[in-house]
């Protein structure tokens, strides 16, 4: 199961000295400055720093499918809140224990979908087991395919038996409708029950 994924990035403000600002004021003056980690899908012990705005301008550059994910990331820490997964959280499996969550943290695999797509090199990075978690996590995705597709089928089958019922419903309605015409038309003009 190769699918290509997001590479997980992190973001935090560093502060950098403003050259020019410092030779004007005569002692170091600083500024904020947004940096991005990047650690490619695959690659755990590769990371790369980048000005976070300037790695976003090339990613949008590059036409890169990931740039909204990543845009969207770089907007929920600067707003303070936790960034969006494309997927399901590692932590958030049922089918991990503590330390697993904790060697594949360590290793940069953030969802399940991740895990499931991981190449060697995640493989190695996660260590011990980590061959059997990537199985584990596609078996797990594949029957929430399964179950999916069956919850689907469940409900057009519903759907199907409504219809019927109504259809049915409706013919019962006209069967007893044409039964009274038709007893209307073969009961005699006045001759009506004995009272």
């Amino acid at each position: 199961m190769e699918t290509e994924r997001p590479a997980f990035v992190e973001f935090e403000v560093r502060a950098v000295e403003d050259r020019e600002a410092t030779i004007k004021a005569g002692h170091p003056v600083y500024k904020d400055q947004y940096w991005a980690t990047i650690t490619p899908m695959g690659n755990g012990n590769t990371v790369v720093e980048r000005i976070a705005e300037e790695w976003l301008a090339d990613k949008k550059r590059q036409n890169d499918k990931f740039l909204r994910h990543y845009e969207q990331s770089f907007q929920a820490f600067k707003d303070g809140v936790e960034a969006p997964v494309d997927g399901t959280r590692i932590r958030d499996w049922p089918s991990v224990t503590p330390s697993q969550l904790k060697q594949l943290e360590q290793a940069n695999v953030r969802t399940v979908e991740d895990l499931a797509a991981a190449n060697e090199g995640s493989i190695r990075a996660i260590g011990m087991g980590g061959r059997a978690l990537k199985q584990k996590a596609e078996a797990w995705l594949k029957s929430s395919e399964d179950v999916g597709k069956v919850a689907e089928r469940n409900a057009n089958l519903e759907q199907t038996v409504a219809n019927q019922q109504e259809v049915i419903s409706n013919l019962e309605n006209s069967v007893a409708e044409l039964r009274n015409l038709l007893d209307m038309k073969t009961t005699p003009k006045g001759k009506g029950k004995a009272a």
